[in-house]
């Protein structure tokens, strides 16, 4: 993931979930099969929230 992009999932997250979000860990991303028209967009998230983990 771009850091960029990664701040940006942060902010949605917050919105979305109404919690803090202190730290994100990515879990489980799928890579390219050097194939440049596949595009696969699915990942694990863990985030450590001011609640506890997610």
């Amino acid at each position: 993931m771009n850091e960029k992009n990664k701040d940006l999932l942060i902010y949605l997250l917050e919105g979305i979930l109404k919690v803090k979000i202190k730290e994100v860990k990515y879990l489980n991303l799928e890579q390219n099969a050097d194939n440049v028209s596949v595009k696969r967009k699915h990942f694990d998230l863990n985030l450590k929230t001011d609640i506890g983990r997610i």
